[in-house]
């Protein structure tokens, strides 16, 4: 765990949609769904122009939800290098370029994904050489009901394993990427090759948090625009 700490600390100086990886209060946006825009806001983020505009959808769900938003500034190379299919839609494969103890550094970044996209994702590894990669860390199982590209629930943690493997290889090569997983739900698990997890619970309350009932509403003046008040539940939570 100490070990695991310490890597947390020499790594990306941001936060991810609702992850907490650093140490830093900037978050970059992936993508608009529910369960990777913070709900406990303000909080500072970055919804980056690739992201903003990637499809219609993507800049429909940017206006909808740019209430949630304390939009902020960075020095930071952000680039879409490609796109993955999620869910009906698509999501950008990011890079980004900072400054970490004097020299440049790059990550990609990838929010989410459906199964048979990892291998987008290991090519712009081999192509871009990242110091970093950041991934999602998906169960075991997955349902398949909301539109997932997949052959059945297993489909897309047999995936996630494929990509781990290849990344793998590409690092015993070149000697990185450093693998940062994101658990993408309480039964995500960290795999082999994974250098640094972050537990889902090591994350911020998400839209769908409060959209659920999950979590108790701290601040109705902040949350003026939340959903779950439209829905009629603002007494409770």
């Amino acid at each position: 765990m100490e070990l695991e700490e310490e890597m947390k600390e020499k790594s990306v100086p941001f936060n991810v949609d609702c992850w907490n990886i650093s140490e830093k209060d900037l978050r970059i946006i992936t993508h608009f769904h529910g369960d990777h825009i913070p709900c406990r806001l303000p909080v500072a983020v970055v919804v980056p122009f690739e992201v903003r505009y990637l499809t219609e959808k993507s800049q429909y769900l940017s206006d909808k939800y740019s209430h949630y938003f304390n939009e902020q500034k960075t020095k930071m190379k952000i680039e879409n290098i490609g796109k993955v299919k999620h869910l009906y839609d698509y999501i950008p494969l990011l890079k980004i370029e900072f400054v970490q103890q004097s020299k440049k550094k790059t990550v990609i970044l990838v929010g989410d994904y459906d199964a048979p996209e990892w291998k987008k994702i290991k090519e712009a590894v081999k192509w871009h050489q990242p110091d970093y990669l950041i991934i999602p860390v998906y169960a075991k199982f997955i349902s398949g009901q909301k539109g997932r590209l997949q052959k059945n629930s297993k489909h897309l943690s047999e995936a996630q394993k494929l990509l781990i493997n290849g990344v793998k290889k590409i690092k015993r090569d070149l000697g990185k990427p450093e693998v940062i997983g994101l658990a993408h739900s309480k039964k995500a698990k960290k795999l082999r090759g994974i250098d640094v997890f972050i537990d889902y619970l090591q994350r911020l309350p998400s839209l769908d948090d409060y959209r659920d009932g999950l979590i108790e509403c701290g601040s109705m003046e902040i949350c003026k625009g939340c959903q779950r008040v439209h829905n009629g539940r603002r007494n409770k939570y």
